[in-house]
């Protein structure tokens, strides 16, 4: 749970309406996000029915009104643009980039582990080609995560 909120409690979210949680799976970090967050509308993407059905109970147990779940890929999705993309342990960041760009309005965080080197280099056209920057905050203590925040 505090690896879902940490980044956002050292780096506030300014003007961030919407949030899309890519391959949201158990509901991390969407469903800890949408508690903290009330006021942002939050969306669950997986493209697993069973883990969709999950997501659901858990929104409906804790009455959160501001999440929608969604059965889906993120890179079937069209029509709709997100504030702020996050996954946690779904794919590299150049892979991530490639299936969300049509829906980002331009800020990616996601949750990595210790080896992101190699993706950032994966990454390195896709990011300059966007005209984005990234930023790179690593936590070695309570847990351990790499936050990777791409944005414009």
């Amino acid at each position: 749970m505090l690896d879902s909120l940490y980044y956002f409690k050292l780096n506030p979210i300014v003007g961030v309406k919407t949030i899309a949680d890519v391959g949201s799976g158990g509901g991390f970090p969407g469903i800890p996000l949408a508690i903290y967050f009330p006021s942002i509308t939050i969306t669950l993407i997986d493209s697993v029915a069973k883990k969709c059905g999950y997501l659901c109970d858990v929104v409906a147990k804790l009455g959160l009104a501001n999440v929608q779940v969604l059965n889906a890929r993120a890179e079937s999705l069209s029509g709709k643009r997100y504030g702020l993309i996050t996954a946690r342990a779904v794919s590299s960041v150049a892979q991530m980039l490639a299936w969300t760009s049509s829906i980002s309005s331009g800020r990616w965080l996601f949750y990595k582990g210790t080896n992101l080197v190699d993706e950032l280099a994966e990454a390195d056209i896709a990011i300059k080609n966007g005209g984005y920057v990234h930023e790179i905050m690593r936590v070695e203590e309570p847990f351990t995560r790499t936050y990777l925040y791409i944005h414009r």
